[in-house]
């Protein structure tokens, strides 16, 4: 088994190599002055199951186009060399919140990279906290979602190791499952934020359903974009008695002007996964915390291929 990692994350790739006792294969990838993608790969993968590790999302040095196309050049690379079976590990991926038409005149984009990832010649497919599981449907390959919940919730464990004064809280009704779950599995409470939106982009409080008086408050989500949203909330829990609000979610893509609304918001701490290589951006938060995702991304890949941890 070779591991084959783009620009996208190349730590995550090499945490997930480092799991599996093997080192990241050597990738040469590189920008024509005009802006091209060049991409090298060595002749070592021949023959091989190949698992190549690549978010479709933005990242320190590329935009997410970018490494939507940068991921596409390496699967034909990898499919010409030949391998013998070719894994697609997706930590994070991009435009999945397009899987339906909005207007009669849209596109469904998350079913366009879902196809153009088959028709280059993948054999598997594993995601991580999809927005909308659904989207698994536009693959006629095997395809799997990975959760992050499990490690999200050892962390939680480790913050509050006295659960009985925290609550779980869903920042809108589309995330109140999770909610729901992990308040389950700790022992806890849970709420709901019942929010409006005036125009995209934009979110009015307009109720907290649950008892949040006095209790630690953990907002659960599935990323975290603009941060417009989660700290409208966060904001109101402490305007409604909140002890304490912190933020968990798997994807941090912090857009815009993200860093500084979490840190003029009440937030206690905010705590991502390292699906996003957005590190270097990171400093402009303290309050911003990672947690690695290897391990669950590691389980998956080995469930594949019947291969030991190291």
């Amino acid at each position: 088994m070779k591991i084959i990692s783009g620009n996208s994350n190349l730590p995550l790739a090499r945490k997930i190599s480092s799991y599996f006792g093997l080192e990241v294969s050597h990738t040469n990838i590189s920008r024509f002055a005009d802006g091209e993608i060049n991409v090298e790969l060595t002749p070592e993968i021949k023959g091989e199951d190949c698992i190549i590790i690549q978010p479709t999302s933005k990242s320190v040095n590329a935009s997410m186009n970018d490494n939507i196309m940068e991921l596409y050049f390496i699967i034909d690379a990898v499919r010409r060399i030949p391998a013998k079976s070719i894994t697609v590990v997706i930590p994070y991926f991009g435009y999945a919140r397009q899987d339906r038409r909005v207007f009669p005149q849209s596109p469904i984009s998350s079913k366009v990279i879902c196809k153009q990832i088959e028709e280059l010649g993948v054999d598997n497919v594993i995601v991580l906290d999809l927005h909308c599981e659904q989207t698994l449907g536009f693959f006629d390959i095997p395809a799997e979602n990975v959760y992050a919940l499990p490690i999200l919730v050892s962390d939680m464990k480790v913050v509050f190791p006295d659960i009985t004064n925290t609550v779980i809280v869903a920042p809108d009704m589309g995330a109140s499952k999770k909610a729901r779950v992990a308040s389950e599995i700790l022992g806890c409470s849970y709420a709901v934020v019942d929010k409006k939106r005036p125009r995209p982009g934009e979110s009015q409080v307009m109720n907290v359903i649950g008892n949040i008086e006095g209790k630690d408050c953990i907002l659960l989500d599935d990323m975290i974009d603009s941060a417009g949203t989660l700290c409208n909330a966060a904001n109101a829990l402490v305007e409604r008695g909140a002890k304490s609000v912190r933020a968990y979610a798997t994807h941090g893509l912090f857009s815009g002007q993200a860093f500084k609304r979490i840190n003029d918001s009440a937030f206690t701490e905010v705590v991502v996964t390292d699906s996003i290589n957005l590190f270097e951006g990171s400093l402009g938060s303290k309050k911003i915390r990672y947690i690695s995702c290897s391990e669950v991304l590691g389980d998956a890949i080995r469930s594949f291929f019947n291969v030991e941890k190291a």
